[in-house]
């Protein structure tokens, strides 16, 4: 029988560092701005629901109110995770520790 091998291979896992968390917190908060806010895309299709006789598909301003309410939530859910890492990366570049240790892997899921 041959020797086994300890560490060879893939590691698997989901690997939950600090940044994975960030990137996570801001995804989350962007759908809460889309779905939550006051002024909430959600609540305006609630009222469309409700008002059937005030809901015109051929109205462009309709787009337009539904993108304002979307548009900023998305934004933060698209680009911020982009942001942080490009930040990380900056951090890292000018101080390799700092980079150290928004990457430590904290556990293994």
């Amino acid at each position: 029988m041959g020797r086994k091998r300890r560490s060879g291979g893939r590691r698997k896992g989901i690997k939950v560092t600090p940044v994975r968390i960030a990137k996570a917190i801001t995804v989350l908060a962007g759908a809460k701005m889309i779905l939550l806010n006051d002024n909430s895309a959600l609540d305006l299709a609630r009222w469309h629901i409700s008002n059937p006789q005030n809901f015109k598909l051929s109205d462009p301003n309709l787009y337009k109110e539904y993108a304002k309410r979307i548009l900023p939530g998305a934004a933060v859910a698209l680009i911020g995770p982009k942001v942080i890492e490009k930040g990380v990366q900056v951090l890292s570049k000018g101080e390799p520790a700092l980079g150290r240790v928004a990457r430590v892997k904290l556990i293994t899921v």
